[in-house]
Order: structure tokens, then sequence, then C-alpha cells
């Protein structure tokens, strides 16, 4: 059960987010002395619920997969709970992905369209002289406030996913290597 519910948050993860993070990975990786120092500069981001897995993909060095045989646990059983593992999922998610702050819109459009749909296939009903009933106008005029509501929703998630895009103060860009500089320090000329 345990594996399986962690293959599906990493193809739920990888769907909701574009960066490029593996699936079945764990926290356990050789990396270079390069990544290891773009990871270290990174401590000075705010954030106290960091997802490596991820930051190590969001840096943008190459990366590719060692397989091994994990040979089973010696002793007792893991102390990853269930409670844990869903911390982890929504750290990921959220560290990761707007698409739950997108949601909102997304439905909100559909709803209105939807109720407007309705309301309009409604008239050309009533016009055709066909007996429809009052809940029927109820239901299409519930339908477009609540998609209002929800394009509203949508609205102020975008805003604070900008927010916390900037509160995160993550860097624009990281640089993998300088060419034609000493010290590897932008702005200095060579004699």
């Amino acid at each position: 059960m345990e594996i399986q519910t962690a293959r599906l948050f990493y193809r739920i993860l990888k769907s909701l987010t574009n960066v490029d993070i593996p699936v079945d990975t764990g926290d356990f990786r050789l990396i270079d002395r390069k990544v290891c120092d773009v990871m270290n500069s990174l401590n000075s981001i705010r954030g106290k619920n960091r997802y490596i897995r991820g930051l190590v993909s969001w840096v943008g060095f190459k990366q590719i997969g060692v397989e091994y045989v994990r040979d089973p646990r010696l002793a007792g059983e893991t102390k990853y709970t269930l409670k844990k593992m869903l911390k982890l999922a929504m750290d990921g998610i959220t560290s990761f992905s707007y698409a739950p702050l997108k949601l909102p819109l997304n439905l909100g459009i559909f709803l209105l369209a939807a109720g407007f749909v309705y309301l309009i296939v409604e008239l050309v009903l009533r016009i055709a002289g066909v007996d429809v009933s009052t809940l029927n106008t109820v239901i299409a005029v519930n339908m477009i406030l609540f998609g209002l509501n929800f394009v509203v929703l949508g609205a102020f998630g975008e805003y604070i996913g900008r927010i916390y895009d900037e509160v995160r103060d993550r860097p624009l860009y990281i640089i993998a290597r300088n060419v034609g500089f000493d010290d590897g320090k932008t702005g200095e000329t060579r004699q």
C-alpha cells in the first residue's frame, strides 16, 4: 500500500508542476560540488517547509537515475507515518505547483458557461412553448452565481501565487559556470 501511494503521489506531483521532478526517487542522492554549492546558497531563501527532492530538480542541473535494489529493513518498522507522508506531499505540491490555486478559476469558468448555456436552453424551450419548471431557472442562476464566486476566488488565488513567489525570494536564474572571469566574480575585467 505504501509503495502504491508514493507512486501515485509522484505522478500527481509531476502532472501539477512545471519542474521536472523525477518520479519514484528518494532523498538519497549523489550530487556534484556545483549542485551542493547552489543548494547551500539557497539557505538564504525564506521558507520553512522545503521539499528537497523538488529543489534539487528546480536548480536545473542534469540528473540521471541510478537504480539499485534496496535491502529489506533489518530492524523495526518505518517511523514515517501516514501523517508525515501527507505533510511531505503537501510540501511538494504547495512548493512547486499553483494548480490548487487555479482550480477555483477553472471551476468558475466552467460553472459560468454551463449556467449560461442552461439559461439559454431554458429560454429557447420557453419561447418554443415547452412548459419549463421555475426550479430550472433557479438552478441556472445558482450555477452562474457560484461560477462568479469561484472566478473571484481564482483571481485571489492568482494574486496569492504571485505574492508567494515574491516572498519565497528564489533567484530568477542560477549561473552554472562563469566563462572569462577571474574568481568567478562577475563585473571584473582581466588585464
